[in-house]
């Protein structure tokens, strides 16, 4: 490997993910997947003698956010899947594996979209995206 040559740190191609029954491939270079959790794990009070209690907190939400590129087929789907949801209101399965370490792998049984893709145009079309935002109910991080 040449010196200059960098490895990814997480490498797209060992990445499945399923959203909607869409299998989603092609991730726009860079940051192209973020999964933040919505809210702590557990919160601590302070009880009437000075005691600490500690509250775990049920019903874990997440967001993801995928970033693809704009030529991507796969954005089609998600768009029509995410059109389906304002019609049903259906909660769908969403599965982040990664292949390559199963440790790094996030799902959700319900889920659903926030909007509908943040599009950026440019001059350059290697510069061009559509961003997914996808709310996570009852996150299982393994």
């Amino acid at each position: 490997m040449a010196i200059n040559q960098s490895m990814p740190a997480f490498n797209p191609a060992f990445l499945v993910t399923v959203l909607y029954g869409v299998n989603v491939t092609g991730y726009f270079n860079g940051d192209f997947l973020t999964i933040r959790p919505s809210q702590d794990l557990a919160n601590n009070t302070m009880g009437a003698i000075g005691e600490i209690n500690t509250n775990i907190i049920v019903g874990q939400m997440s967001e993801a956010t995928m970033r693809l590129t704009w030529t991507n087929p796969t954005t089609k789907l998600l768009k029509a899947a995410f059109a389906l949801f304002t019609v049903t209101g259906q909660y769908l399965p969403t599965l982040f594996t990664y292949t390559a370490d199963l440790t790094q792998s996030v799902m959700s049984l319900n889920s659903n979209p926030k909007a509908f893709p943040t599009e950026t145009y440019s001059f350059d079309a290697a510069n061009m995206s559509r961003e997914y935002a996808v709310v996570l109910h009852n996150t299982l991080r393994i």
